[in-house]
């Protein structure tokens, strides 16, 4: 088992994600659990705004709704 990957997940999420044996030592993921957090995981970053598409309506960097400069004075008009 990757220990970094380990540390990503929350301890109090920990029993509901991980196997672990009968001396405690983590074996593996639950496939389901894990692959049905990481989804609400992405949904929540997406819905902040933390993860992006380019092509995104919803989404967008800050500068794809600057005018340009050369743009401008047409616009201010």
């Amino acid at each position: 088992m990757n220990e970094e990957l380990e540390k990503t997940i929350p301890k109090n999420l920990r029993p509901y994600l991980l196997l672990t044996d009968n001396n405690g030592s983590v074996t593996g993921f639950n496939v389901s659990h894990y692959e049905f957090w990481i989804y609400l995981q992405l949904r929540k970053r997406f819905g902040k705004g933390e993860l992006y598409l380019e092509d995104s309506a919803k989404h967008r960097f800050f500068d794809d709704e600057l005018v340009s400069l050369d743009k401008k004075e047409s616009i201010l008009k």
